[in-house]
């Protein structure tokens, strides 16, 4: 193969893994989660109050920043988005965060009339449910409604 079909090969290469990843993250921005989000945008991020930033890279990766106040924390990959059939929003999240502990997560979203959000479910891929029909698995809390911050 001459140097100039390789360069052709990497660079169509190229083009169609962005034009995937931006197929990946066009359902979370047309579902409005892209911006930073709280339960109360009024006290500052901290250790026992997170703000979760969701963001679109310029090459079109989805990812998760969640900020506590402290040192920059790792970004978590969005590989995979899709708005559902009753209008709630899927994401498939790889929690590189958590160290040894990573794993990757299955979360869905509904939307408030005010554009708030709400964790419905969040799961891991082996099915163990953390939150499920919008209530803490353990202990029956209502999941809180977000608004975004910013």
């Amino acid at each position: 193969m001459t140097f100039k079909r390789m360069l052709l090969a990497a660079l169509m290469a190229a083009c169609v893994g962005q034009e995937i990843a931006w197929a990946q993250a066009a359902p979370m921005t047309q579902w409005g989660l892209i911006g930073t989000w709280s339960a109360d945008c009024g006290r500052p991020a901290s250790a026992d109050h997170y703000y979760s930033v969701y963001e679109v890279r310029p090459d079109g990766a989805a990812f998760l920043r969640r900020e506590n106040g402290g040192a920059p924390m790792p970004l978590n990959p969005i590989p995979r988005a899709t708005i559902l059939g009753d209008g709630s929003l899927l994401i498939v999240l790889d929690l590189v965060d958590m160290g040894p502990s990573r794993h990757t997560r299955e979360l869905i979203f509904a939307k408030g009339a005010d554009g708030r959000v709400r964790a419905m479910s969040n799961r891991r891929l082996d099915g163990d449910y953390s939150v499920r029909d919008g209530k803490l698995v353990s202990n029956g809390a209502d999941m809180p409604w977000q608004s975004r911050c910013r």
